[in-house]
C-alpha cells in the first residue's frame, strides 16, 4: 500500500509467523518438565544413603592418602642408598651364633663365586675382592649408578650384570653359567626389599646357590619419620602378612621362610638405624641350602603395594 505509515504484512506472513512461536513454546514446555523430572530422578539415585552419606569422609580421606603416597614415592624415588661398603652390611646383621657378611667371605675357599643383589656402586664388592683374593665378585643391579667403583682392575674376578629384575636375567638366560655355582649371595635392602613376588626371587637365588652355600638378606619390619605432615603417625608396618586366621605379623615373612624344605635359617636379627628424622627397623638372616634341589612355595601373595625406598608391601598366606 502507497502512503505515509508503515505498510502492514499479509495476514497469512502473520499466521505463518505465529505457529512456529507456538510449536515452540510447547516444545520448550515440555523439555522443561522432562529436565525437571530427570532432575528429580537424579536426585534420587545420587543422594547416598545414610550410611553411604556416613562412609564419604572415610573415602575422601583415603583419596587424600593416595595422593599423599604417590608425593612420597616421588620425593623417594631414586633416592636408593649405592654406596654401602662391607661394614654397613656388617650392621644390618647383628648375628648372635652365625658368622656375619666379612667372616664368612674372608674364609671362602679358592674358586668361590659371591653374588651382590643390589650392588650399587659395587664398593662392597671391591671390600670383598680385598678381603679374599680367591674370591670372584658379581654385582648384580636393574641400573648401575654413576660413579661406580672401577672393578676392571680385577679382572675377571670382578663382573657386574644390570639392565633387568634378576628374575628376569634368570628367565632369559643371563645367569645359566651360574647356577648351583654360587657359594655366597648378599641382599642388603635390594631386590628381595622390593619385589612384588618374593617366592620368584627366593626361587632364583636358591637356584644359584651350591649346596650348603648362604644367603645373606634383610627388609624392613617397621619406619617411622619425625617431621613429616605427609608420614603416617607413628611407626608404620613395612613388610607385614596376613594369616589366614585373620591376623597380621611383622615376622611372617621369617615365618614362612622356616617352614620352606631345604633350607635353614641360621640366625635372625633385628637391627635399628640411628636416631634421626628417619627411624628404622629391621631384621636380618643368613640363610643355607642345605639340599640340592629346593622348590619355593607360591602362597606368600602381594596384597598391597606402596611405592617407597623401599616400597611398603602387605602379603596374604
Amino acid at each position: 500500500m502507497a502512503g505515509g505509515g508503515p505498510s502492514r504484512a499479509p495476514l497469512w506472513s502473520v499466521q505463518r509467523s505465529r505457529r512456529p512461536r507456538s510449536v515452540f513454546n510447547r516444545f520448550a514446555s515440555a523439555l522443561s518438565g522432562f529436565l525437571f523430572a530427570m532432575s528429580a530422578v537424579a536426585a534420587a539415585v545420587l543422594t547416598p544413603s545414610p550410611a553411604k552419606a556416613s562412609a564419604l569422609p572415610k573415602r575422601c580421606e583415603s583419596v587424600f592418602r593416595s595422593k599423599i603416597q604417590i608425593r612420597n614415592s616421588n620425593l623417594l624415588m631414586n633416592n636408593f642408598t649405592v654406596d654401602r661398603g662391607l661394614s654397613q652390611y656388617e650392621n644390618h646383621f647383628p648375628f648372635k651364633t652365625a658368622r656375619g657378611v666379612k667372616v664368612t667371605l674372608a674364609s671362602l675357599p679358592k674358586k668361590s663365586v659371591w653374588f651382590d643383589m643390589g650392588a650399587g656402586k659395587g664398593h662392597a664388592l671391591v671390600d670383598g675382592l680385598k678381603l679374599n683374593s680367591n674370591l670372584t665378585a658379581i654385582g648384580v643391579s636393574y641400573v648401575r649408578p654413576g660413579k661406580s667403583a672401577d672393578l676392571n682392575i680385577y679382572g675377571e674376578r670382578a663382573g657386574y650384570l644390570e639392565g633387568d629384575y634378576v628374575e628376569n636375567m634368570m628367565d632369559l638366560g643371563r645367569l645359566k653359567p651360574y647356577l648351583g655355582r654360587v657359594n655366597v649371595i648378599t641382599d642388603v635392602y635390594g631386590p628381595f626389599s622390593y619385589t612384588n613376588d618374593v617366592p620368584r626371587l627366593l626361587q632364583t637365588y636358591l637356584d644359584l646357590l651350591e649346596t650348603d652355600g648362604v644367603l645373606f638378606v634383610n627388609f624392613l619390619v617397621d619406619r617411622k619419620i619425625e617431621h613429616d605432615p605427609y608420614a603416617r603417625v607413628g611407626y608404620s608396618s613395612m613388610n607385614s602378612v596376613l594369616k589366614s586366621d585373620g591376623t597380621k605379623s611383622n615376622a611372617g615373612i621369617l615365618e614362612w621362610l622356616m617352614q620352606i624344605e631345604g633350607i635353614q635359617v641360621l640366625d635372625a636379627a633385628r637391627a635399628e638405624s640411628e636416631p634421626g628424622a628417619v627411624h628404622e627397623k629391621s631384621i636380618g638372616l643368613k640363610i643355607k641350602k642345605t639340599a640340592t634341589h629346593v622348590t619355593v612355595p607360591s602362597n606368600l601373595k602381594l596384597e598391597t603395594y606402596e611405592a617407597d625406598s623401599p616400597p611398603r608391601r602387605t602379603f596374604r598366606r
